[in-house]
């Protein structure tokens, strides 16, 4: 998989491999059944660094996996041997104006976002 680590490093956000510390606190989920292990785990730190981990994982035909909150009772949010995208770092909440609901607000959550946030 070294090719695509390669890629991936010219993204901004950290790349762990899985013999480096941080790794497995990464990967692990609300789900202790969950134990895929991904081949590379990247946390991005802007939308351009998710673009380009998207282009990555396209380009050298690896599997894509992306968490969020971390929960995921089926243990779809990650895969083996893939490359785990960790947006818990887009985790922002922004009060809006909207006329779309009756008290003129709505509140918009990012990616990363956990109920405990709300």
């Amino acid at each position: 998989h070294g090719e695509i680590v390669t890629d991936l490093r010219e993204q901004s956000g950290k790349v762990y491999l899985p013999e480096e510390k941080g790794f497995e606190e990464k990967r692990k989920v609300m789900n202790a059944a969950c134990t895929a292990q991904p081949a590379v785990i990247v946390v991005p730190n802007t939308d351009q660094d998710v673009s380009t981990i998207i282009k990555a994982a396209k380009a050298n035909n690896i599997e894509l996996s992306v968490r969020s909150g971390g929960h995921s009772y089926t243990c779809t949010n990650i895969k083996e041997g893939g490359v785990h995208m960790d947006m818990r770092s887009f985790g922002k909440l922004q009060m809006e104006d909207t006329a779309l609901s009756q008290s003129g607000k709505a509140l918009r959550l990012g990616p990363g976002v956990q109920w405990g946030d709300v």
